[in-house]
């Protein structure tokens, strides 16, 4: 079993020699570009993970959560 380390280097290796290919693009500017999509799809994965919880009945609505903060700093008069 592959680590998600050397995973992670295999996909970006394949995603630079892409782009690089491709475009005039610096190394470090294809790096920041990488870290641009993986941060991209890492908060569609977060949104889609808390639609689901949502439909599943695992969350709650924001209005309440807030409500139990403030109860619990004691900012409620």
């Amino acid at each position: 079993m592959m680590s998600s380390t050397v995973q992670d280097l295999e996909r970006f290796t394949h995603f630079a020699q892409q782009k690089l290919s491709e475009s005039n693009l610096s190394l470090e500017e294809c790096l920041a570009l990488w870290r641009q999509v993986v941060e991209r799809q890492e908060l569609l994965d977060d949104v889609r993970q808390a639609e689901a919880d949502l439909a599943a009945g695992l969350g709650e609505p924001m209005d309440e959560v807030f409500e139990q903060v403030r109860r619990k700093l004691g900012l409620l008069s």
